[in-house]
């Protein structure tokens, strides 16, 4: 080996070494990427209901991508089905109002499912519209009345009766999901019934008349996301990052309304119109703090507590669930 080509050797190896301990001495950057395998995948469901909306928000935004879960989102207006696919296991969350949680505890008495965030509350986002020459609570009395039985729906229909001092009994409750209630109307099957926006303009619209909403029930009817119960206690860490996510989306859309309303028109394929927030009160992670309370007076406890009764009354249930153990804390740890 020549003179030359020896030197150039040398100094190849001696570069070597001086890089390789430079690369010991420097602190490495660790750079936190979403993951793409199935180990931290969340498969939530949920229906056409605005206070819902933040996750489609968070999914196409990518703030769970940036907070390191893999989210696959399923989006359907039929309510049903959802919870007993659920309960079977084909989703990892739900979103879904308290009340129905806690009946279908009575339905599925050896599942483990957690309600880990409230989302949202309506303050008038729900409502019982009736059919035309109906124009008031005591006007339905002898008539029938659609809702979801052994649901959030029949409680809400319930309290709007005593406010006339109606009871069950004074008219006939028929089962009916409540984006099929005006059109069971039309067709003179019930005479009013429980639904939600958008359906209550869109009723309105054809004629309908609103004659009780949800601002003369405050507090009664929250919609909450629920875990799988072994997701929260192996996967903590991905549920809190899902609550971040969505807490992010929130802020996202009530900063720009015009940019996330076009962005759930074309992901979700809806219209303008079922893009809204009257009547509904997104609900953050710091309002969550005071939700989950145990001292507040109108906390998720407390709510989960009354359906628990109402449902025990009408047969629904035959034991209380165990309400610590339905309601996750994992929020209060989420500062």
């Amino acid at each position: 080996m020549n003179k030359k080509l020896l030197s150039v050797v040398i100094v190849v190896v001696i570069l070597g070494i001086i890089g390789a301990m430079v690369m010991q001495k420097t602190p490495q950057k660790t750079v936190q990427t979403p993951a793409q395998t199935t180990d931290n995948k969340i498969v939530v469901s949920h229906n056409l209901w605005p206070g819902y909306y933040p996750i489609t928000i968070a999914q196409e935004m990518g703030f769970f991508k940036d907070e390191g879960i893999n989210v696959e989102t399923h989006f359907s207006e039929d309510q049903l089905p959802q919870i007993s696919e659920f309960y079977a296991q084909k989703y990892d969350a739900l979103a879904l109002p308290l009340g129905s949680i806690v009946s279908a505890s009575g339905k599925y008495p050896d599942a483990d499912v957690r309600v880990v965030y409230a989302i949202d509350d309506s303050v008038g986002g729900d409502a019982v519209v009736a059919r035309a020459g109906i124009n008031s609570i005591k006007e339905l009395k002898g008539k029938s009345i659609g809702a979801a039985l052994d649901g959030f729906g029949e409680v809400f229909v319930i309290e709007m009766l005593k406010t006339a001092g109606l009871t069950s009994d004074d008219v006939t409750i028929v089962n009916a999901d409540a984006n099929q209630v005006y059109e069971r109307i039309k067709t003179k099957e019930i005479d009013a019934g429980h639904t939600w926006e958008p359906y209550i303009s869109r009723a309105v619209k054809e004629g309908g008349k609103v004659i009780f909403t949800s601002k003369q029930t405050p507090g009664l009817i929250v919609d909450v996301i629920t875990f799988q119960g072994k997701i929260v206690d192996e996967r903590p860490e991905d549920v809190k990052a899902f609550i971040r996510a969505c807490d992010r989306a929130i802020e996202y859309w009530l900063s720009n309304p015009d940019k996330t309303k076009e962005l759930l028109i074309k992901s979700l394929n809806i219209t303008e119109d079922d893009i809204f927030l009257d009547g509904i009160k997104l609900l953050t992670v710091k309002d969550n703090q005071h939700v989950f309370d145990k001292n507040n007076p109108n906390s998720v406890y407390l709510n989960a507590e009354i359906y628990s009764q109402f449902y025990i009354n009408n047969g629904t249930l035959s034991r209380k669930p165990d309400v610590n153990k339905l309601i996750s804390q994992i929020i209060l740890t989420e500062k």
